[in-house]
């Protein structure tokens, strides 16, 4: 027996290019553009320019990811859903073509993800995080703290 045949019942690593990290000055330009077209909860994928969008949200100054996108319509839609479960009524709608967003692969399976099941269960239930957590007061890096 080859020591290398305790290898064979182990997982075969995947190729998968490398990932391009955007520079200082694309991070700012598609910041400022996210922002002037009220992208919400959409920020620039500093990490991966093929997919430049990531959605992130600050909940009591703890970043919540909830994944990256090539399209900013998708993105918007999944951070707005993201908002809605994370607040409730206290919510920030994005704004995004929903047409574009509800067929798009990507928002298609950031819905299906393990990883966004509560998020979807809170949106479909009418439930948010700050109501099930109890939380009185909101902190984040955001323009307005939301008090209750």
């Amino acid at each position: 027996m080859s020591l290398l045949d305790k290898l064979d019942n182990i997982a075969t690593s995947s190729f998968e290019s490398a990932r391009v990290a955007m520079t200082p000055e694309q991070i700012t330009a598609i910041s400022a553009k996210l922002k002037t077209q009220n992208r919400i909860n959409v920020q620039p994928n500093r990490f991966d320019i093929d997919k430049p969008f990531q959605v992130s949200l600050n909940f009591n100054n703890v970043w919540h990811n909830h994944g990256v996108f090539t399209n900013v319509d998708a993105a918007t839609a999944a951070g707005s859903l993201l908002s809605l479960s994370y607040f409730g009524s206290r919510a920030k709608k994005g704004s995004f073509n929903k047409e574009i967003a509800e067929s798009h692969p990507e928002f298609l399976a950031w819905l299906e993800d393990e990883a966004n099941k509560e998020v979807v269960k809170n949106v479909t239930e009418g439930t948010c995080v700050l109501e099930l957590t109890g939380k009185k007061e909101v902190k984040g890096d955001f323009d307005d703290d939301l008090v209750f």
